[in-house]
């Protein structure tokens, strides 16, 4: 009887060890990004955040400075963060699809995207800045919507973005920095959520003549629903 109740011990030990391994697995699993480039299609999967390329190439860029082959990303459901300069020079993309899942983008992420047409933003940042150049000469763009929670658009954020014709603000937006829409020539309608009062509080910086001279629409939106989709996934470690 004895003999049995040891081996019953032995294996429930065993049994919570393996089951704590499996729990350890799947906790560096969660921390895990990975990354795909199929039919001109970069997918960006996994959990967690990516890394930042301040000082390092991007690997879908390792090959091509201009990373001609990158006809469209999508970052899927929980990846938290986009990095700095993450896609930067991605000159051949024309749409960005980012999940729900994504608190904050880094700065000068899509810097550069000159065929970039349409992004799909995340309903809601975490993080209070809209970043610095984050589409930064991104000059097809056509429309964008800044999520809610933002509270300051960034120097820079959609500098020379020439082809833009419209913009969504929400009312949490309480600062537009410098040159945050310089040279957006073709820039027709705002969008904003709050009244005229709460706009005429918002501090607006200099450089900014186009956003100034646009049409505001106060307490609306482009259309009823902002944000909708779904992904796919793909294989290679990101880091």
């Amino acid at each position: 009887m004895k003999v049995i109740r040891s081996i019953f011990a032995l294996v429930l030990v065993l049994g919570t060890m393996l089951s704590l391994g499996g729990a350890e697995a799947a906790a560096k699993q969660r921390d895990q990004l990975y990354w795909d480039l199929n039919d001109g299609v970069l997918t960006i999967s996994g959990w967690g955040e990516m890394p930042d390329y301040t000082g390092d190439v991007a690997p879908w860029r390792a090959k091509d400075s201009k990373a001609k082959d990158v006809k469209s990303i999508e970052v899927e459901s929980g990846v938290t963060h986009i990095g700095q300069q993450a896609f930067q020079y991605c000159e051949s993309a024309k749409t960005v699809t980012i999940a729900d899942s994504v608190e904050s983008i880094g700065e000068a992420a899509f810097y550069g995207c000159k065929k970039l047409k349409e992004v799909r933003m995340p309903v809601r940042l975490d993080e209070d800045e809209f970043a610095v150049s984050v589409f930064d000469h991104c000059t097809s763009l056509k429309s964008a919507i800044v999520p809610e929670g933002v509270e300051v658009i960034k120097n820079a954020a959609f500098n020379c973005c020439d082809s833009l014709e419209w913009v969504y603000i929400p009312a949490s937006v309480e600062e537009i920095e410098d040159s945050a829409f310089n040279h957006c020539i073709s820039l027709k309608d705002v969008y904003y959520a709050g009244s005229w009062s709460e706009w005429d509080q918002i501090e607006i910086a200099g450089y900014n003549k186009c956003l100034k001279n646009a049409s505001i629409h106060f307490g609306s939106s482009p259309y009823g629903t902002v944000n909708d989709g779904s992904y796919s996934s793909g294989p290679k470690p990101l880091t």
